[in-house]
Protein backbone atom coordinates (compact mmCIF):
# COMPACT_ATOMS: atom_id res chain seq x y z
CA UNK A 1 0.00 0.00 0.00
CA UNK A 2 1.25 3.41 -0.91
CA UNK A 3 1.29 6.43 0.91
CA UNK A 4 3.03 9.85 1.24
CA UNK A 5 5.72 8.65 3.72
CA UNK A 6 6.46 5.47 1.09
CA UNK A 7 5.39 2.07 0.82
CA UNK A 8 3.49 0.22 3.78
CA UNK A 9 2.29 -3.10 4.47
CA UNK A 10 -1.23 -4.23 5.85
CA UNK A 11 0.27 -4.87 9.29
CA UNK A 12 1.25 -0.99 9.42
CA UNK A 13 -1.75 -0.20 9.05
CA UNK A 14 -3.52 1.42 12.43
CA UNK A 15 -6.56 -1.06 13.50
CA UNK A 16 -5.42 -3.93 11.57
CA UNK A 17 -3.78 -7.01 12.94
CA UNK A 18 -1.79 -9.48 10.74
CA UNK A 19 -0.04 -13.37 11.59
CA UNK A 20 1.19 -15.32 9.32
CA UNK A 21 0.49 -13.36 6.73
CA UNK A 22 -3.42 -13.23 7.29
CA UNK A 23 -5.38 -10.54 8.51
CA UNK A 24 -7.26 -11.52 11.95
CA UNK A 25 -8.51 -8.93 13.49
CA UNK A 26 -10.13 -5.24 12.24
CA UNK A 27 -10.67 -2.81 14.77
CA UNK A 28 -12.00 0.54 13.61
CA UNK A 29 -13.87 0.95 16.70
CA UNK A 30 -14.17 5.08 17.43
CA UNK A 31 -13.04 6.03 14.17
CA UNK A 32 -15.80 8.22 13.01
CA UNK A 33 -16.15 6.08 10.07
CA UNK A 34 -19.42 7.25 8.07
CA UNK A 35 -20.81 6.02 5.05
CA UNK A 36 -22.27 2.60 4.01
CA UNK A 37 -21.34 -0.75 5.81
CA UNK A 38 -18.10 -2.22 4.59
CA UNK A 39 -19.38 -5.46 3.68
CA UNK A 40 -16.19 -7.06 1.92
CA UNK A 41 -14.98 -6.79 5.67
CA UNK A 42 -17.01 -10.20 6.03
CA UNK A 43 -15.26 -12.20 3.14
CA UNK A 44 -11.59 -12.30 4.46
CA UNK A 45 -11.17 -16.13 5.59
CA UNK A 46 -8.82 -15.40 8.45
CA UNK A 47 -10.32 -12.49 10.32
CA UNK A 48 -11.43 -13.57 14.33
CA UNK A 49 -12.13 -10.22 15.50
CA UNK A 50 -14.22 -7.57 13.57
CA UNK A 51 -14.79 -4.29 16.13
CA UNK A 52 -16.64 -1.64 14.08
CA UNK A 53 -18.31 -0.06 17.17
CA UNK A 54 -18.57 3.32 18.40
CA UNK A 55 -19.07 5.02 14.24
CA UNK A 56 -21.54 6.46 11.85
CA UNK A 57 -22.27 3.16 9.55
CA UNK A 58 -25.04 3.17 7.89
CA UNK A 59 -27.11 0.33 6.09
CA UNK A 60 -29.75 -2.62 6.10
CA UNK A 61 -28.87 -5.86 7.65
CA UNK A 62 -30.83 -7.54 4.16
CA UNK A 63 -29.17 -5.51 1.97
CA UNK A 64 -25.45 -5.99 3.58
CA UNK A 65 -26.30 -9.71 3.55
CA UNK A 66 -27.16 -9.94 -0.28
CA UNK A 67 -23.42 -8.05 -0.95
CA UNK A 68 -21.54 -10.52 0.79
CA UNK A 69 -23.88 -13.27 -0.80
CA UNK A 70 -22.89 -11.69 -3.96
CA UNK A 71 -19.46 -12.18 -3.50
CA UNK A 72 -19.07 -15.57 -1.88
CA UNK A 73 -21.30 -17.14 -4.75
CA UNK A 74 -19.52 -15.82 -7.37
CA UNK A 75 -15.95 -16.06 -6.54
CA UNK A 76 -15.76 -18.23 -2.99
CA UNK A 77 -18.82 -20.57 -3.26
CA UNK A 78 -17.49 -22.79 -0.36
CA UNK A 79 -16.17 -20.07 2.05
CA UNK A 80 -16.35 -19.64 5.66
CA UNK A 81 -14.96 -17.25 8.08
CA UNK A 82 -12.66 -17.82 11.47
CA UNK A 83 -15.11 -15.07 12.57
CA UNK A 84 -15.66 -15.29 16.41
CA UNK A 85 -15.97 -12.00 18.07
CA UNK A 86 -18.14 -8.98 15.53
CA UNK A 87 -18.98 -5.90 17.38
CA UNK A 88 -21.10 -3.29 15.50
CA UNK A 89 -22.40 -1.39 18.32
CA UNK A 90 -23.19 1.99 18.28
CA UNK A 91 -24.01 2.79 14.40
CA UNK A 92 -27.04 3.12 12.67
CA UNK A 93 -28.05 -0.17 10.98
CA UNK A 94 -31.32 -1.19 10.65
CA UNK A 95 -33.68 -4.36 9.64
CA UNK A 96 -33.85 -7.50 10.48
CA UNK A 97 -30.63 -8.83 12.23
CA UNK A 98 -32.60 -12.18 12.00
CA UNK A 99 -31.66 -12.97 8.66
CA UNK A 100 -28.34 -13.65 9.58
CA UNK A 101 -29.82 -17.04 10.17
CA UNK A 102 -32.29 -17.08 7.02
CA UNK A 103 -31.42 -19.49 4.81
CA UNK A 104 -33.69 -20.85 1.51
CA UNK A 105 -33.69 -24.40 -0.06
CA UNK A 106 -30.59 -23.36 -2.55
CA UNK A 107 -28.55 -20.77 -0.01
CA UNK A 108 -27.82 -21.80 3.61
CA UNK A 109 -27.54 -18.89 6.02
CA UNK A 110 -25.29 -16.49 6.42
CA UNK A 111 -23.92 -17.40 10.02
CA UNK A 112 -23.05 -20.94 7.81
CA UNK A 113 -20.15 -19.55 7.03
CA UNK A 114 -19.22 -18.70 10.51
CA UNK A 115 -19.26 -21.34 12.43
CA UNK A 116 -16.79 -20.35 15.23
CA UNK A 117 -19.15 -16.75 15.65
CA UNK A 118 -20.00 -16.81 19.57
CA UNK A 119 -20.15 -13.24 19.96
CA UNK A 120 -21.98 -10.62 18.82
CA UNK A 121 -22.37 -7.17 20.20
CA UNK A 122 -24.44 -5.18 17.99
CA UNK A 123 -26.64 -2.46 20.62
CA UNK A 124 -27.45 1.10 19.83
CA UNK A 125 -28.35 0.75 16.75
CA UNK A 126 -32.13 0.17 14.41
CA UNK A 127 -32.75 -3.19 14.25
CA UNK A 128 -36.17 -3.98 15.09
CA UNK A 129 -36.59 -7.63 14.23
CA UNK A 130 -34.66 -11.18 15.38
CA UNK A 131 -36.75 -13.47 12.66
CA UNK A 132 -35.51 -16.43 12.99
CA UNK A 133 -34.15 -16.80 15.86
CA UNK A 134 -30.22 -16.62 16.02
CA UNK A 135 -28.32 -20.09 16.57
CA UNK A 136 -27.80 -20.40 20.43
CA UNK A 137 -24.30 -21.07 19.63
CA UNK A 138 -24.06 -17.25 20.05
CA UNK A 139 -23.19 -17.38 23.50
CA UNK A 140 -22.77 -13.25 23.86
CA UNK A 141 -25.41 -11.47 22.62
CA UNK A 142 -26.33 -7.61 22.91
CA UNK A 143 -29.58 -5.97 21.00
CA UNK A 144 -29.89 -3.45 23.22
CA UNK A 145 -31.13 -0.09 23.05
CA UNK A 146 -32.41 -0.02 19.22
CA UNK A 147 -33.67 3.05 18.24
CA UNK A 148 -36.47 1.92 15.52
CA UNK A 149 -36.97 3.67 12.67
CA UNK A 150 -40.29 2.14 13.39
CA UNK A 151 -44.45 3.95 13.89
CA UNK A 152 -46.68 1.60 16.00
CA UNK A 153 -50.29 2.10 16.19
CA UNK A 154 -51.75 2.26 19.71
CA UNK A 155 -54.78 2.98 19.98
CA UNK A 156 -56.01 2.76 23.94
CA UNK A 157 -59.38 4.28 23.41
CA UNK A 158 -60.40 1.32 21.08
CA UNK A 159 -57.74 -0.80 22.20
CA UNK A 160 -57.29 -4.21 20.14
CA UNK A 161 -54.79 -6.63 21.65
CA UNK A 162 -54.71 -8.45 18.37
CA UNK A 163 -53.37 -5.41 16.67
CA UNK A 164 -51.11 -4.65 19.33
CA UNK A 165 -49.77 -8.54 19.27
CA UNK A 166 -49.51 -8.13 15.39
CA UNK A 167 -47.17 -4.48 15.12
CA UNK A 168 -45.11 -5.67 18.29
CA UNK A 169 -41.26 -5.74 16.78
CA UNK A 170 -39.90 -9.31 16.85
CA UNK A 171 -36.76 -8.27 19.07
CA UNK A 172 -39.08 -6.29 21.63
CA UNK A 173 -39.87 -9.92 22.48
CA UNK A 174 -36.95 -11.95 21.71
CA UNK A 175 -35.83 -14.44 24.35
CA UNK A 176 -32.24 -15.89 22.93
CA UNK A 177 -30.99 -17.84 25.97
CA UNK A 178 -34.68 -19.44 25.27
CA UNK A 179 -34.48 -19.44 21.81
CA UNK A 180 -38.13 -18.34 21.73
CA UNK A 181 -40.65 -15.48 21.25
CA UNK A 182 -42.76 -13.71 24.28
CA UNK A 183 -46.05 -13.71 23.57
CA UNK A 184 -47.66 -11.24 25.97
CA UNK A 185 -49.33 -8.11 24.54
CA UNK A 186 -47.36 -4.92 26.38
CA UNK A 187 -46.62 -1.96 25.54
CA UNK A 188 -44.80 1.02 27.56
CA UNK A 189 -45.88 4.43 26.08
CA UNK A 190 -43.99 6.91 27.90
CA UNK A 191 -42.32 11.12 26.92
CA UNK A 192 -38.87 9.77 26.95
CA UNK A 193 -36.92 6.75 26.12
CA UNK A 194 -36.32 3.64 28.25
CA UNK A 195 -32.55 4.85 28.38
CA UNK A 196 -33.32 8.41 29.59
CA UNK A 197 -32.54 9.26 33.63
CA UNK A 198 -33.61 11.82 36.01
CA UNK A 199 -30.90 14.08 34.60
CA UNK A 200 -32.80 14.03 31.07
CA UNK A 201 -36.30 15.30 32.46
CA UNK A 202 -37.07 19.06 32.57
CA UNK A 203 -39.50 21.12 34.50
CA UNK A 204 -41.41 22.16 31.48
CA UNK A 205 -41.55 18.39 30.60
CA UNK A 206 -42.02 15.78 34.09
CA UNK A 207 -41.78 12.20 32.95
CA UNK A 208 -45.03 10.51 32.00
CA UNK A 209 -45.28 6.90 31.40
CA UNK A 210 -47.78 4.21 30.82
CA UNK A 211 -47.74 0.67 30.50
CA UNK A 212 -50.59 -0.96 28.71
CA UNK A 213 -51.32 -5.15 29.46
CA UNK A 214 -54.35 -7.26 29.20
CA UNK A 215 -55.56 -8.67 32.44
CA UNK A 216 -58.40 -11.31 31.92
CA UNK A 217 -58.99 -10.11 28.04
CA UNK A 218 -59.40 -6.55 29.90
CA UNK A 219 -57.10 -3.35 28.98
CA UNK A 220 -54.73 -2.69 32.04
CA UNK A 221 -52.90 0.57 32.45
CA UNK A 222 -50.23 1.58 35.39
CA UNK A 223 -49.33 4.71 35.82
CA UNK A 224 -45.43 5.41 36.13
CA UNK A 225 -44.01 8.56 38.14
CA UNK A 226 -47.51 10.86 37.89
CA UNK A 227 -50.69 10.20 36.71
CA UNK A 228 -51.28 13.07 34.99
CA UNK A 229 -50.54 13.63 30.73
CA UNK A 230 -50.18 17.15 29.56
CA UNK A 231 -49.11 16.34 26.06
CA UNK A 232 -50.74 17.39 23.02
CA UNK A 233 -52.57 15.11 20.38
CA UNK A 234 -50.80 13.91 17.81
CA UNK A 235 -47.88 14.34 20.18
CA UNK A 236 -44.84 11.58 19.26
CA UNK A 237 -44.32 8.77 22.75
CA UNK A 238 -41.53 5.95 22.75
CA UNK A 239 -42.65 2.74 22.86
CA UNK A 240 -41.28 0.07 24.67
CA UNK A 241 -41.05 -3.43 25.91
CA UNK A 242 -40.67 -2.96 29.85
CA UNK A 243 -40.79 -7.41 30.39
CA UNK A 244 -38.04 -7.92 27.45
CA UNK A 245 -35.33 -10.15 27.89
CA UNK A 246 -32.04 -8.82 29.04
CA UNK A 247 -30.54 -8.96 25.65
CA UNK A 248 -32.85 -6.84 23.99
CA UNK A 249 -33.86 -4.57 26.94
CA UNK A 250 -34.03 -0.94 26.16
CA UNK A 251 -35.34 -0.91 22.56
CA UNK A 252 -38.05 1.29 21.28
CA UNK A 253 -39.95 2.12 18.61
CA UNK A 254 -42.71 5.50 17.77
CA UNK A 255 -46.07 6.13 18.29
CA UNK A 256 -48.23 9.33 17.89
CA UNK A 257 -50.71 9.16 20.29
CA UNK A 258 -54.00 11.39 19.02
CA UNK A 259 -56.87 11.19 21.39
CA UNK A 260 -60.29 13.10 21.68
CA UNK A 261 -61.22 16.05 23.31
CA UNK A 262 -63.46 14.64 26.55
CA UNK A 263 -61.18 11.16 26.71
CA UNK A 264 -59.94 11.91 30.37
CA UNK A 265 -59.00 8.41 31.40
CA UNK A 266 -57.43 7.03 28.02
CA UNK A 267 -59.93 4.05 26.82
CA UNK A 268 -63.22 3.45 25.84
CA UNK A 269 -63.41 6.59 23.61
CA UNK A 270 -65.23 9.55 25.56
CA UNK A 271 -68.34 7.89 28.33
CA UNK A 272 -69.75 8.37 31.27
CA UNK A 273 -66.16 7.28 33.31
CA UNK A 274 -64.40 10.22 31.49
CA UNK A 275 -67.12 12.53 33.12
CA UNK A 276 -66.56 10.99 36.63
CA UNK A 277 -62.77 10.51 36.29
CA UNK A 278 -62.79 14.59 35.59
CA UNK A 279 -65.20 15.06 38.57
CA UNK A 280 -62.58 13.04 40.63
CA UNK A 281 -59.48 14.94 39.71
CA UNK A 282 -61.07 17.98 40.35
CA UNK A 283 -61.86 17.03 43.66
CA UNK A 284 -58.39 15.26 44.25
CA UNK A 285 -59.42 11.98 44.65
CA UNK A 286 -58.54 10.68 40.86
CA UNK A 287 -54.88 9.91 41.60
CA UNK A 288 -54.48 5.74 40.95
CA UNK A 289 -55.33 5.77 37.03
CA UNK A 290 -53.69 7.74 34.03
CA UNK A 291 -55.71 10.66 33.39
CA UNK A 292 -55.35 13.18 30.14
CA UNK A 293 -55.42 16.67 31.66
CA UNK A 294 -55.22 18.07 27.94
CA UNK A 295 -58.33 15.55 26.93
CA UNK A 296 -60.49 16.87 30.08
CA UNK A 297 -59.93 20.75 29.51
CA UNK A 298 -62.45 20.99 27.03
CA UNK A 299 -63.54 23.98 28.08
CA UNK A 300 -60.25 25.37 27.09
CA UNK A 301 -58.95 27.03 29.84
CA UNK A 302 -55.84 25.35 31.12
CA UNK A 303 -57.67 24.75 34.36
CA UNK A 304 -60.09 21.64 35.38
CA UNK A 305 -63.62 23.24 36.56
CA UNK A 306 -67.07 22.62 36.64
CA UNK A 307 -66.91 24.45 33.27
CA UNK A 308 -65.29 21.51 31.95
CA UNK A 309 -67.62 18.72 33.66
CA UNK A 310 -70.44 20.83 31.76
CA UNK A 311 -68.78 20.73 28.40
CA UNK A 312 -67.75 16.89 28.66
CA UNK A 313 -71.10 16.33 29.14
CA UNK A 314 -72.22 17.85 26.53
CA UNK A 315 -69.88 16.04 24.21
CA UNK A 316 -71.26 12.73 25.39
CA UNK A 317 -74.50 13.99 25.01
CA UNK A 318 -74.10 15.28 21.73
CA UNK A 319 -71.86 11.81 20.90
CA UNK A 320 -73.25 9.94 17.43
CA UNK A 321 -72.98 6.69 19.11
CA UNK A 322 -75.33 5.30 21.66
CA UNK A 323 -73.49 4.45 24.82
CA UNK A 324 -72.03 0.63 24.89
CA UNK A 325 -74.25 -1.74 26.02
CA UNK A 326 -73.75 -4.18 28.64
CA UNK A 327 -72.29 -6.79 26.37
CA UNK A 328 -69.63 -4.40 24.62
CA UNK A 329 -68.42 -2.80 27.88
CA UNK A 330 -65.09 -4.96 27.97
CA UNK A 331 -62.47 -2.55 28.73
CA UNK A 332 -61.83 -1.75 32.21
CA UNK A 333 -58.89 0.15 34.22
CA UNK A 334 -56.51 -1.97 36.60
CA UNK A 335 -53.42 -1.24 38.49
CA UNK A 336 -51.73 -4.48 39.02
CA UNK A 337 -54.14 -6.46 40.39
CA UNK A 338 -56.81 -8.21 39.43
CA UNK A 339 -59.94 -6.32 39.55
CA UNK A 340 -63.76 -8.29 40.57
CA UNK A 341 -66.22 -8.12 37.97
CA UNK A 342 -69.08 -5.32 38.78
CA UNK A 343 -72.28 -5.43 38.16
CA UNK A 344 -75.58 -3.32 38.41
CA UNK A 345 -78.90 -4.49 37.01
CA UNK A 346 -81.64 -1.82 35.65
CA UNK A 347 -85.41 -2.86 35.40
CA UNK A 348 -88.91 -1.34 35.15
CA UNK A 349 -91.46 -2.28 37.25
CA UNK A 350 -94.88 -0.37 38.66
CA UNK A 351 -94.34 2.93 37.39
CA UNK A 352 -90.95 3.09 38.67
CA UNK A 353 -86.78 2.81 36.77
CA UNK A 354 -85.24 0.64 39.38
CA UNK A 355 -81.03 0.14 39.61
CA UNK A 356 -79.70 -2.73 41.48
CA UNK A 357 -76.16 -2.51 42.05
CA UNK A 358 -73.42 -4.47 43.69
CA UNK A 359 -71.14 -1.25 44.23
CA UNK A 360 -72.04 2.26 44.71
CA UNK A 361 -72.78 4.59 41.60
CA UNK A 362 -71.25 8.20 41.00
CA UNK A 363 -72.88 8.90 37.01
CA UNK A 364 -74.44 6.69 34.53
CA UNK A 365 -75.69 7.48 30.62
CA UNK A 366 -79.17 5.88 29.97
CA UNK A 367 -80.96 5.83 26.45
CA UNK A 368 -84.12 4.86 26.19
CA UNK A 369 -86.44 3.88 23.06
CA UNK A 370 -88.85 6.52 21.90
CA UNK A 371 -89.77 9.82 24.43
CA UNK A 372 -91.17 8.25 27.62
CA UNK A 373 -92.37 10.47 30.44
CA UNK A 374 -89.95 10.17 33.08
CA UNK A 375 -89.22 12.10 36.15
CA UNK A 376 -85.86 11.43 38.01
CA UNK A 377 -85.56 10.89 41.81
CA UNK A 378 -81.93 11.94 42.24
CA UNK A 379 -82.30 15.73 41.41
CA UNK A 380 -83.70 16.44 45.35
CA UNK A 381 -79.94 14.69 46.25
CA UNK A 382 -77.41 16.62 44.67
CA UNK A 383 -77.76 15.33 41.22
CA UNK A 384 -77.33 17.00 37.86
CA UNK A 385 -79.94 15.29 35.48
CA UNK A 386 -79.36 16.08 31.52
CA UNK A 387 -81.77 14.76 29.17
CA UNK A 388 -81.79 14.60 25.47
CA UNK A 389 -84.43 13.66 22.54
CA UNK A 390 -83.09 12.49 19.38
CA UNK A 391 -84.26 10.34 16.26
CA UNK A 392 -86.74 8.10 18.59
CA UNK A 393 -84.18 8.04 21.20
CA UNK A 394 -84.43 9.54 24.57
CA UNK A 395 -81.02 9.72 26.48
CA UNK A 396 -80.17 10.87 30.60
CA UNK A 397 -77.02 11.69 31.68
CA UNK A 398 -76.68 11.64 35.78
CA UNK A 399 -73.61 13.04 37.80
CA UNK A 400 -73.28 15.19 41.04
CA UNK A 401 -70.46 17.94 42.32
CA UNK A 402 -71.27 17.05 45.61
CA UNK A 403 -69.67 14.07 45.83
CA UNK A 404 -72.85 11.89 46.64
CA UNK A 405 -73.73 7.91 45.16
CA UNK A 406 -76.28 6.00 44.68
CA UNK A 407 -75.51 3.21 47.07
CA UNK A 408 -75.24 -0.80 47.00
CA UNK A 409 -78.46 -1.82 47.09
CA UNK A 410 -81.54 -1.23 45.26
CA UNK A 411 -82.52 2.22 44.22
CA UNK A 412 -85.44 3.80 42.73
CA UNK A 413 -83.55 6.66 39.95
CA UNK A 414 -87.04 7.50 38.40
CA UNK A 415 -90.51 7.14 37.93
CA UNK A 416 -92.43 7.43 34.52
CA UNK A 417 -95.91 7.64 33.71
CA UNK A 418 -97.86 6.65 30.67
CA UNK A 419 -96.45 3.95 28.33
CA UNK A 420 -93.40 1.58 30.10
CA UNK A 421 -90.15 2.94 28.89
CA UNK A 422 -87.66 0.23 27.40
CA UNK A 423 -83.92 0.65 27.80
CA UNK A 424 -82.09 0.62 25.32
CA UNK A 425 -78.29 0.88 26.72
CA UNK A 426 -76.56 2.33 30.15
CA UNK A 427 -73.13 3.32 30.79
CA UNK A 428 -72.33 4.09 34.73
CA UNK A 429 -69.21 4.70 36.83
CA UNK A 430 -68.56 3.75 40.05
CA UNK A 431 -66.74 6.26 42.91
CA UNK A 432 -63.36 5.43 40.94
CA UNK A 433 -64.77 6.57 37.85
CA UNK A 434 -64.30 2.83 36.63
CA UNK A 435 -67.04 1.59 34.41
CA UNK A 436 -69.71 -0.97 35.93
CA UNK A 437 -71.03 -3.74 33.83
CA UNK A 438 -75.00 -3.01 33.51
CA UNK A 439 -77.48 -5.39 32.36
CA UNK A 440 -80.94 -4.99 31.37
CA UNK A 441 -83.25 -6.89 33.49
CA UNK A 442 -86.93 -7.97 31.20
CA UNK A 443 -90.72 -7.44 32.54
CA UNK A 444 -90.33 -9.08 36.06
CA UNK A 445 -93.33 -10.94 37.87
CA UNK A 446 -94.55 -7.98 40.50
CA UNK A 447 -95.98 -9.52 43.51
CA UNK A 448 -97.56 -8.33 46.65
CA UNK A 449 -95.67 -10.92 48.74
CA UNK A 450 -94.66 -14.84 49.04
CA UNK A 451 -96.99 -16.57 51.99
CA UNK A 452 -94.20 -19.46 51.92
CA UNK A 453 -91.16 -20.97 49.99
CA UNK A 454 -91.27 -24.30 48.39
CA UNK A 455 -88.32 -26.96 48.66
CA UNK A 456 -87.93 -27.06 45.32
CA UNK A 457 -87.67 -23.00 44.82
CA UNK A 458 -84.03 -21.27 45.10
CA UNK A 459 -83.96 -17.38 45.52
CA UNK A 460 -80.92 -15.37 44.01
CA UNK A 461 -80.21 -11.48 44.25
CA UNK A 462 -80.15 -10.02 41.04
CA UNK A 463 -75.85 -10.16 41.22
CA UNK A 464 -76.45 -14.54 41.73
CA UNK A 465 -75.39 -14.75 45.67
CA UNK A 466 -77.94 -17.49 46.55
CA UNK A 467 -80.86 -16.23 49.53
CA UNK A 468 -82.55 -18.16 52.44
CA UNK A 469 -85.57 -16.59 51.09
CA UNK A 470 -86.65 -13.89 49.34
CA UNK A 471 -86.23 -10.41 49.41
CA UNK A 472 -87.88 -7.52 49.09
CA UNK A 473 -87.36 -5.39 45.66
CA UNK A 474 -85.97 -8.07 42.71
CA UNK A 475 -85.47 -11.62 42.66
CA UNK A 476 -84.30 -14.16 40.72
CA UNK A 477 -87.10 -17.06 41.31
CA UNK A 478 -85.39 -20.79 40.10
CA UNK A 479 -87.43 -24.09 40.77
CA UNK A 480 -87.10 -27.97 39.51
CA UNK A 481 -90.21 -29.45 38.65
CA UNK A 482 -91.22 -33.22 38.60
CA UNK A 483 -89.10 -34.20 35.73
CA UNK A 484 -85.88 -32.32 37.20
CA UNK A 485 -85.84 -29.66 34.12
CA UNK A 486 -85.35 -26.47 35.94
CA UNK A 487 -86.71 -22.87 35.01
CA UNK A 488 -85.61 -19.06 36.01
CA UNK A 489 -87.88 -15.82 36.13
CA UNK A 490 -87.80 -12.78 37.58
CA UNK A 491 -89.71 -11.41 40.30
CA UNK A 492 -90.34 -8.23 42.06
CA UNK A 493 -91.48 -8.42 45.62
CA UNK A 494 -93.17 -4.65 46.82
Amino acid sequence: ISSNTGMLSVDQLVGITVEKGHVVNFDFSGKNLAGTFPSMLLTFPAVKVLDLRNNNLTGNIEDIIKEVYAYILQYAPTFTLELQTLNITGNKLSGNIGLLAASTETIPSLLTRFPLLTTLWASGNSFDNVYPHLPASIVNLDLTNQAMDLEMNVDLSNFDADALTSQIPTLFVYNHQEQSYNTTPYARLSNYPPTATSADYTADKPYWGVDAFLLNGNLGLTCLAGNTYKGASGDMLYVSYPIAADEVSDSYCYTKYTFSQGDANFVNGIDITDLQATINYIFGSYNTYPFNFTAADTYHDGRLNVQDVVCTANIIMDAEETPAGSSALNVKRVVAQEDSETEASLYVCDGDVILYTAVPIAAFDIEFEGNPILSFNLESQGYDVMSKQKDAMSRYICYTLSEQHIPAGETVIATYSGSKPVIKSAVMADLDAQPVRASFIGDPTSIGQIAGTSADAMYYSPSGIHLEKPAKGLNILKTVNADGISSSKVIYIK
